[in-house]
């Protein structure tokens, strides 16, 4: 086929000297057209496929200089510079066909034009041009490439520290695990008085769960009720234990309030020794899944990879109410890093689009199910929205929405996200208003 060509002339010189059909050479992927410093009398048209063309750099190597398209010229240098040598060599990027003419054909006068120069040198002017963009273009992509080269490698070298540093809390957090236990056990069996026991043990259970407010009102109410000393109302009033309780396992509370708070945070103590231990497991398993390397898929439960999630969130999610409704799910076939990665960035936005709208009551729901078909996550917010104009284009790389309040984490953005998401055929939707946004993920069970 003849391809498109810009002008009248243009046109006039691709049917007068190539419409041969016996000059027509298919081209397979990966075989060469010529070589660098090769003999070339010859003028190609591309007619179908693409090329690219490399030449040799002061150490040996090659590098791509440019690309050819249908309707582009390949030779055009060395078939009129008089050199008939190619200055690059030119390898099929796709199954291609071309077409050529010879520098020996005779030459056809064309509106008092008499040479092939004259003829040609639109086409080798608009050829020049042509190359010119084409290098530019080549520049930015590989520009582009080594970027992304650049940021592969420094979030290789993060995720590699991150597991480094997170094996060595890991044992840090396992000895504190152990020793809290340990002390539990034998304070527990070290205390002959089942009263004082009890209170211990409330302690151990209950932890440290009252509001400033509300230990206010239980000191009130120990002084106006039992008449208490200030001091001995509010150590008692630091337990949050029943006022039935305490009357019963002690009958002189004025005297045995100070030991009485002692014991209840002993075991409150061990009980937020035990809780932090726990919790920061959780988190160095997170980090440890967010730095691996490895994007092999296993059975896993999504809702294991959401608490992942909010774990390593743990400090942001103090600002806002976040209500998690986990239902039960069947077994997913995914990298539990990458799942922590998708619900790790979509919520982290939520709280930072409601810290900066500064909303009066900031809420963040998080909630799964799933049917026979697919699993379904949905994070939802209370915050300004998204605007309009921004929603189509909000999962496009570099896309960001600072201004309203949201900024992407972990240099991943919502573009990775999709990515992620899109890898196990699944589907990203986005609900705005002014009332909140809502991103709704669905991931069909078999994929």
């Amino acid at each position: 086929m003849i391809p498109n060509v810009q002008s009248e002339d243009a046109k006039w010189v691709v049917e007068t000297y190539f419409s041969n059909p016996e000059r027509k050479i298919s081209i397979k992927k990966g075989e060469v057209l010529l070589k660098e410093d090769q003999i070339n009398n010859r003028l190609f048209l591309v007619l179908d496929g693409k090329f690219s063309g490399s030449v040799t750099d002061d150490k040996g190597n090659q590098q791509e200089a440019f690309r050819t398209f249908p309707g582009k010229y390949i030779g055009l240098h060395s078939f009129f510079s008089g050199s008939f040598t190619s200055i690059a060599t030119v390898r099929a990027m796709s199954d291609s066909e071309v077409v050529f003419m010879e520098r020996h054909d005779p030459v056809v006068p064309y509106k008092g034009r008499l040479t092939l120069e004259e003829q040609f040198m639109p086409i080798v002017v608009f050829g020049l041009v042509n190359r010119q963009q084409s290098e530019l273009n080549l520049f930015k992509e590989k520009e582009a490439t080594y970027k992304k080269l650049i940021e592969h490698e420094k979030q290789a070298s993060l995720g590699k520290m991150a597991a480094g540093i997170a094996h060595e809390l890991n044992n840090a957090v396992a000895v504190l695990f152990s020793s809290a236990n340990w002390l539990i056990e034998k304070i527990a069996h070290t205390w002959q008085d089942q009263k004082e026991t009890a209170i211990f043990e409330a302690g151990l259970l209950s932890g440290r769960h009252l509001s400033s407010r509300e230990k206010r009102e239980l000191q009130k109410m120990w002084q106006s009720k039992h008449s208490l000393s200030s001091t001995a109302a509010k150590a008692l009033a630091q337990t949050g234990l029943p006022e039935q309780t305490l009357l019963r396992l002690n009958n002189n509370l004025e005297k045995s309030s100070e030991r009485l708070n002692m014991l209840w945070e002993i075991g409150a103590s061990l009980n937020d020794m035990r809780t932090a231990s726990q919790h920061a497991k959780h988190v160095v398993k997170s980090v440890k899944l967010l730095g691996a390397k490895s994007t092999d898929r296993e059975r896993l439960n999504i809702n294991e990879s959401i608490e992942n999630a909010l774990a390593l969130l743990s400090t942001k999610v103090k600002t806002v109410n976040l209500e998690a409704d986990l239902g039960q799910l069947p077994v997913f076939s995914a990298n539990m890093g990458e799942m922590v990665q998708v619900w790790l960035n979509l919520t982290k936005n939520a709280i930072e689009a409601l810290n900066s709208a500064k909303s009066a009551d900031p809420k963040i729901n998080v909630k799964s199910y799933g049917d026979t078909k697919k699993i379904y996550v949905e994070i939802s917010d209370n915050g300004p929205g998204i605007p309009s104009e921004l929603q189509k284009a909000i999962f496009e790389p570099d896309v960001t929405t600072k201004k309203t309040g949201m900024s992407f984490g972990l240099g991943l953005g919502l573009a990775i996200v999709k990515r992620i998401v899109s890898s196990y055929n699944g589907k990203v939707k986005l609900t705005s208003s002014e009332s909140g946004s809502t991103f709704k993920i669905s991931l069909p069970l078999e994929h």
